[in-house]
């Protein structure tokens, strides 16, 4: 069993001095705060070690008595601070290197991160505003193919009204005819076309939208009927210098708006959005 090394008053005061002088007298990194930590651990460290070591002696009997003991333990406690001072240099140069490649590497992620984050923004705002021009150049492809077919139906109608009133002429000259050769004709059959109306909302482009605004207003919302996945568009300024507006889109399953370029704004498609 280890002898327990009992403090003399001789190693108390020189411990306190050393413990007081030594960190102010050598800097080992020129922080004062980190400085009183690394002398603080470094100190207890090196007593604890003595301690043990004059323990060690005492059970081995190669020391006697209290003096001898005290004496070994301060011996070898300035033998461990001075090997300490010989190679802390060397140390601290090693872990300076070490720690300035590691903010260095720190340093490298922390920017690709960042440029990770900025790049995946730009796609997904871009990705969002080709969905919408993709979305609105289909929309107003439908309309343009509603207004063909609109226009197709009116002129079918029509070709049905000028053959019923050719049809008319005909049976009206043959009933003319048929009286004046005194023949009996049975009565000419009555043909009903009926007219369909195409009643459509009145739309308009956003040009014409904006310079119906009032004054007072913050600012212009308006949707389409032909873009089931959009919800609104919201414009707060007026065409800037190349003509375009823009503003900011949200679409009817997205949780933010997308801003940009409203595309389709000659096109007569759009209305007030009334929520």
């Amino acid at each position: 069993m280890r002898r327990k090394v009992p403090k003399s008053l001789q190693t108390i005061v020189i411990t306190l001095l050393v413990g007081m002088f030594l960190p102010k007298l050598i800097s080992l990194t020129g922080v004062t705060l980190v400085d009183k930590v690394l002398w603080k651990i470094v100190l207890t460290l090196s007593f604890n070690v003595a301690t043990i070591i004059v323990g060690v002696l005492y059970s081995a009997k190669l020391l006697h008595g209290k003096v001898e003991g005290g004496k070994a333990r301060i011996a070898i406690y300035f033998v461990i601070i001075i090997i300490f001072l010989c190679t802390a240099t060397s140390v601290l140069v090693f872990f300076k290197e070490v720690a300035k490649w590691v903010l260095i590497v720190i340093g490298i992620v922390a920017l690709i991160f960042i440029f990770a984050i900025i790049l995946n923004y730009i796609f997904f705002a871009k990705d969002k505003k080709n969905k919408f021009k993709a979305s609105q150049s289909k929309s107003v492809e439908i309309a343009k193919q509603k207004e063909k077919t609109i226009q197709h139906v009116e002129k079918q109608i029509t070709s049905a009204d000028q053959v019923a009133k050719v049809s008319k002429q005909e049976q009206q000259a043959q009933q003319k005819l048929a009286v004046a050769i005194g023949s009996q004709e049975s009565s000419p059959a009555v043909h009903t076309i009926e007219t369909v109306e195409v009643v459509q909302p009145k739309l308009k482009t956003i040009y014409e939208l904006w310079d119906e605004k009032d004054d007072s207003e913050k600012c212009l919302t308006v949707t389409n009927n032909e873009n089931p996945d959009l919800r609104w568009v919201k414009i707060y300024k007026p065409p800037y210098g190349n003509g375009k507006f823009y503003g900011y889109v949200m679409m009817m399953n997205a949780r933010n708006t997308v801003s940009g370029e409203i595309f389709f704004a000659d096109e007569p498609i759009w209305k007030i959005y009334n929520g």
